[in-house]
């Protein structure tokens, strides 16, 4: 997967999350929401762990072996 495409991802994931924090305060099921809440920070946090080690393997191929 492209880096640019993991950002986006995570940035429309995290928009998501907002949504759903602001969509908990209304009366609606909480049920629901607490599940599609954890599958997106499942998904967020997968993300954010995906573009951290690109990052430590672009910064490994730019300085060399040691």
């Amino acid at each position: 997967m492209p880096l640019g495409l993991a950002a986006a991802l995570f940035v429309i994931l995290a928009g998501g999350l907002s949504v759903l924090l602001c969509l908990s305060s209304q009366k609606r099921s909480k049920r629901r929401l607490i599940a599609v809440a954890c599958v997106l920070g499942a998904l967020a946090l997968a993300l954010a762990v995906y573009i951290a080690l690109t990052f430590l393997l672009l910064d490994f191929f730019k300085r060399g072996a040691p």
